[in-house]
Parts: C-alpha cells; sequence; structure tokens
C-alpha cells in the first residue's frame, strides 16, 4: 500500500537538512550528560555521500575547542563502497536486505547508513541511542566482571 507522498521518504538528504541536525542532536544530548561527568565530550564528524551518510561519534576533552560537529562531503571513496557492500545482502536477484553499519572504535562509535529520509528520522534515532546505550552497557558488564 503507498501513501501519497511516500517517494519523498527515499529521496536523499542534503547534508545541512534538519533531519540529520535532529538525528545527531538526540545522540549528543544523550550521550553528553553521562561523559559530562568525566570532562569528555562526544563530537561527531559526518562522511557524507549521495547514497551514504556516515556518522563518525568521538571523544574529546571538555574544555577543547574543537567544534562538536563536523562534515564533509565525500566521493564515493574504497572505504564507503566497502561500507555500502556491507550493509546490503542478495536474497534473491530481485531481494535484497538493507542494512546499518555499525561498530566501535577505542575512542569512539559509527553508525553507516544509506542516504534515505525514512533511516534517519527521530523515532530511528531513538531506537539507534538505546541500541548503542546497551551495547556499550554490555561491553562494560563484560569487562569489569573479566577483570
Amino acid at each position: 500500500m503507498k501513501t501519497e507522498g511516500f517517494e519523498n521518504n527515499l529521496k536523499p538528504l542534503d547534508i545541512n537538512s534538519k533531519t540529520i541536525s535532529s538525528y545527531i542532536e538526540l545522540f549528543l544530548n544523550s550521550f553528553n550528560e553521562i561523559y559530562k561527568r568525566i570532562d569528555q565530550q562526544l563530537v561527531v564528524e559526518i562522511k557524507y555521500t549521495r547514497q551514504l551518510i556516515g556518522l563518525f561519534f568521538k571523544l574529546a576533552p571538555s574544555n577543547s575547542d574543537i567544534n562538536n560537529k563536523s562534515q564533509s562531503i565525500q566521493e564515493n571513496t574504497t572505504i564507503l563502497e566497502l561500507l555500502s557492500v556491507l550493509g546490503v545482502e542478495k536474497i534473491t536477484d530481485k531481494l535484497f536486505i538493507q542494512k546499518d553499519v555499525r561498530g566501535f572504535e577505542n575512542d569512539g562509535f559509527y553508525i553507516v547508513k544509506p542516504n534515505e529520509k525514512r533511516l534517519w528520522h527521530k523515532a530511528i534515532a531513538h531506537l539507534d541511542v538505546n541500541e548503542f546505550r546497551d551495547a556499550i552497557l554490555i561491553a562494560g558488564k563484560h569487562t569489569s566482571i573479566n577483570v
């Protein structure tokens, strides 16, 4: 069933769109309250292409003059092409499963998704924040038990 205007949710977003800004704001507001206690803040680097958007969240000292959001428009580099391949699974010649690529680094985490409005709205941001929080809590639990 297709409702009127459904095509708008499949169009690529602009790098300065309010949808992406709201998504990022929710992450920053949720995690910076936690990291404020240890004089750290979360900053985000946006890697943007017409096909993919990657958000790379990193920890930085609270007193640093680092802007909490930096952005760059990327050409389809090899790394983004690889992430795109990792995010798509071919089931049949007409059926594909599209997945987000998420991961952790020593000082942060990242999420890469296709550049479609439907994947970046605020309700999805709440789900993504909860998934990252759960993963961080589980990782912390395993670390403290193994010590």
